[in-house]
């Protein structure tokens, strides 16, 4: 079979495996992830060049409308891309938050939250929805809902935000619980439900780092966490499991941070 694969110019690998579980030869999970990066660079590129032409774009017309065609096409592409990469390629949270982004322009509607505080009374047992192969923002953001918020959350994974009603989407596009302006989604949702916590808002500050990859380097924490999670990505196939896996890293964050001694203010003898 890869004889012929490759008698039509196509490529193949074969491996040899025995009981392929989670813990997958390191072998085949990092030729999945090879197989699927280089889709994600080029989808990349053309979103990045798509959204170059939207500076000066008027409110309406044929242009827009074109644009607006192409974003869709490439939407499409990105979620059959998606629907092999089993193990999560690097580039997919890069293409997913440039898409967003794209598809916000030229839409001309960015989500906007709800006037006033939400009551976490009100989302008390729970399905919170988010999307697939969850990165820095989703995790925290599970760690949040579930300390915070709803202690008895179930989380799931979907690719769009779901027509189910009492389902919760979060950290998806065009949904409330999501980024807003420089907000990312943990900040939003310890906005909306008013966690106020010294140890939240340093957790805040990092994951916003991590997540929108910023220049300015506001703890210096960030860059460890940063690749712990994507080591956790790595390592875990299952969904469910990265999502607490990530969760109690937050947790262990969460609880170092809030038994540090405060430091008291001195005050100057005259």
């Amino acid at each position: 079979m890869k004889t012929e694969i490759e008698a039509v110019k196509g490529e193949a690998t074969v491996f040899a495996a025995h009981a392929v579980d989670r813990g997958a030869d390191a072998e085949i999970l990092v030729a999945f992830r090879k197989a699927r990066e280089p889709d994600y660079r080029g989808l990349f590129e053309e979103v990045q060049a798509l959204l170059s032409r939207t500076g000066d774009l008027p409110p309406r017309g044929a242009l827009r409308r074109k644009l607006l065609r192409r974003a869709q096409k490439l939407r499409e592409r990105a979620s059959a891309i998606q629907r092999i990469d089993y193990f999560g390629a690097p580039g997919r949270d890069d293409v997913e938050r440039a898409l967003e982004d794209l598809m916000e322009r030229l839409e001309g509607k960015t989500p906007k939250p709800v006037a006033g505080r939400l009551r976490s009374g009100d989302y008390r047992g729970k399905l919170w929805v988010t999307r697939p192969r969850p990165g820095i923002d989703r995790m925290a953001s599970a760690w949040l809902i579930k300390r915070f918020i709803d202690s008895r959350a179930r989380f799931a994974f979907m690719e769009k935000p779901p027509e189910k009603r009492g389902a919760v989407p979060f950290d998806m596009y065009g949904v409330e619980l999501s980024h807003h302006g420089s907000a990312c989604t943990f900040e939003t949702l310890a906005a909306r439900f008013g966690v106020q916590n010294p140890a939240v808002t340093w957790l805040g500050r990092i994951v916003n780092e991590i997540d929108f990859k910023g220049e300015v380097k506001a703890e210096p924490e960030a860059a460890g966490i940063g690749r712990l999670v994507e080591g956790l990505r790595k390592l875990y196939t299952d969904d469910q499991e990265l999502l607490e896996r990530g969760a109690a890293v937050f947790e262990a964050l969460y609880l170092s941070r809030a038994a540090e001694p405060k430091k008291e203010k001195r005050t100057r003898r005259r």
